[in-house]
């Protein structure tokens, strides 16, 4: 599931995200992508690029400097945009505009993280499903959350897949090929030639050896150590570090 968070204030942005990441700890199974945004006017110019910076969920301050909140999820309607709005403000004063875009709730700041859990769960069904890819591998066509992959390995013409649940599937192409349908979720790494890591089952990076949460070990190719670290440390900053 895409989240958008759309508040002027850095504070609010982190609060949020920290909402989020407990969210996650009682839903396990869920994958969500988080965007930013400081302002409507960088929102919107964000989303009218192209459909696909499109979110399942804009969670969006009212009172923002320039472009109001409400103003924005008008202008977003009016472009088409259908996706699940959750409003945030320190007063009820817009609650009829708010439901008059069809706004799925309407928070009042400060926000407890029952109060998000309860908007969120609003709206998880509809897309719990969309968290899942099929993927035809050795033996039939498999559909699998991302977030389940440890590790995915190359071994002569195949990629082998080590899930969570200890099951090794195999599939036949190319590493390169493969990764193009991860490349765009943050948790996903490229790690030399041999390896793609969920950077979610991490356990420990030390030097140029990463232990996986399966106990994999796996070997960090010397040109590969920098960018490696740095996709690592800017991936816990994110997420791990968030509170």
């Amino acid at each position: 599931m895409k989240i958008a968070i759309c508040d002027d204030s850095p504070v609010q942005i982190k609060l949020i995200r920290g909402f989020i990441k407990k969210y996650l700890q009682t839903h396990p199974d869920m994958f969500v992508d988080v965007t930013e945004y400081s302002s409507a006017n960088q929102l919107l110019a964000s989303l009218d690029r192209s459909k696909d910076n499109w979110p399942n969920v804009l969670i969006l301050d009212i009172m923002m400097p320039g472009i109001a909140g409400i103003d924005a999820a008008k202008m977003l309607r009016r472009s088409g945009a259908d996706f699940d709005i959750v409003f945030m403000t320190s007063t009820d004063d817009f609650a009829v505009d708010a439901f008059e875009v069809g706004a799925v709730h309407y928070l009042i700041k400060p926000i407890t993280q029952k109060q998000f859990d309860d908007a969120i769960d609003r709206v998880v069904p509809k897309y719990s499903s969309k968290n899942l890819m099929q993927i035809t591998c050795h033996g039939g066509v498999y559909n699998i959350n991302p977030v389940d992959l440890v590790l995915m390995e190359t071994m002569k013409n195949y990629v082998f897949l080590h899930c969570a649940n200890g099951e090794a599937l195999k599939k036949r192409t190319t590493l390169s090929d493969f990764y193009e349908v991860f490349k765009d979720l943050d948790y996903m790494e490229k790690c030399g030639a041999s390896f793609i890591i969920n950077l979610k089952h991490v356990k420990v990076v030390s030097g140029d050896t990463i232990i996986m949460d399966n106990d994999m070990e796996v070997h960090i190719p010397r040109r590969s150590l920098k960018s490696f670290h740095n996709a690592y440390d800017e991936f816990a900053r994110k997420y791990i570090l968030a509170d």
